[in-house]
């Protein structure tokens, strides 16, 4: 059983002022370290054209880049190395398990994936121009899902990462997605016009009721909207099939499980110990084989709700994120998490 504390960071002001506080707080820890060793063989594994990628993401999201000369200034990287790191675009990702429910006003997540790629950052970003949102770090700038401030909660699930294209990672698609978007009709549009560099689901729901899978990959894109109410690592559109990986039987599962459940009813706190707990066939313990279950999230977004759990089996915590809409004073400051795993992670906040 493995124990770890995940901090919940605050942080205001412009993007580059953001991103020279994330790097004043990432510079000479464990998993500075870790990304700096990776950065030597992710440099031989791809490229980036430099100038490409600050069009696309001035286009797209144009404060990120800011974050990144931000994040280059306090770590003292040359920005190629940040960007190549950190910008999400033509960067390469690892297979994961994750579902999320869209029942009841509520959107609920696991996130299932392998200890020693995690961030362990939790983080209410309010930038001076922009939308201010609660997500899970990733590489730094992007995020495995989240709510923002209009309560459009989003979070992604790989399906494959076969041919890939020029593009963003799911990660960064996330980030995007919560800093321009107000709800799942605009998040949708969006998703359509963002390149992708892999084939992930997306799901979403906002503060209207309104919920959606975007099915993506580098060639094609689907909308499944309103009559699904579920998604997990598998893409169900007819034309987009023939992409799906072979080995899916865990995928199918889950969808089965969720398809037969009765959820009338069901409120926030109902599907965190569903997603969260042992007995009810979505938590998972398999760390080694890439879909341990690392974090569950359920979000509310018509109230702005957020409560999380930090491995599994865990009690709810509850994410002060109206609190730092209102600038309140935040006292939480750490939660901590337990995983069934021996498996090292790349931090020690």
């Amino acid at each position: 059983m493995k124990t770890i504390n995940m901090p919940l960071r605050a942080y205001r002001g412009t993007y580059y002022d953001i991103g020279r506080q994330q790097g004043r707080e990432w510079k000479d820890t464990l998993i500075e370290k870790v990304h700096w060793k990776r950065r030597e063989k992710s440099t031989r594994r791809y490229s980036i054209d430099f100038n490409d990628t600050k069009q696309l993401l001035n286009r797209y999201s144009s404060g990120i880049w800011d974050e990144l000369e931000g994040i280059s200034e306090e770590l003292k990287w040359p920005l190629y190395d940040v960007v190549h790191e950190y910008s999400g675009y033509q960067g390469d990702r690892v297979r994961a398990g994750c579902s999320a429910l869209m029942v009841n006003g509520i959107y609920a997540r696991n996130y299932d994936y392998f200890p020693k790629t995690y961030e362990g950052r939790m983080m209410m970003h309010q930038p001076d121009h922009g939308f201010a949102t609660f997500g899970f770090s990733q590489r730094m700038v992007g995020r495995t899902d989240g709510m923002n401030e209009h309560g459009l909660s989003i979070g992604y699930h790989f399906v494959h990462r076969i041919k890939p294209e020029e593009g963003f990672v799911c990660s960064n698609i996330c980030r995007m997605v919560l800093e321009n978007c107000r709800n799942t009709d605009e998040a949708v549009q969006f998703l359509k016009q963002v390149p992708h560099r892999h084939s992930f689901n997306y799901s979403m729901y906002d503060a209207g009721g309104r919920r959606a899978v975007v099915e993506a990959s580098p060639r094609k894109l689907a909308v499944r909207q309103e009559d699904d109410f579920w998604c997990t690592n598998h893409f169900i559109t007819e034309h987009l099939q023939k992409e799906n990986r072979h080995f899916l039987k865990d995928s199918y599962r889950r969808e089965e499980i969720f398809k037969s459940m009765d959820l009338s009813g069901k409120q926030l706190l109902d599907l965190f110990y569903l997603f969260n707990h042992d007995g009810q066939g979505i938590y998972t313990n398999d760390y080694r084989n890439w879909s341990g279950t690392i974090h569950t999230a359920v979000y509310e977004p018509a109230s702005l709700s957020i409560y999380v759990g930090i491995g599994g089996n865990r009690p709810p915590v509850k994410i002060p994120f109206r609190e730092f809409l209102n600038r309140e004073r935040i006292y939480i400051k750490t939660i901590k998490g337990k995983m069934d795993t021996d498996l090292d992670f790349p931090f020690n906040w």
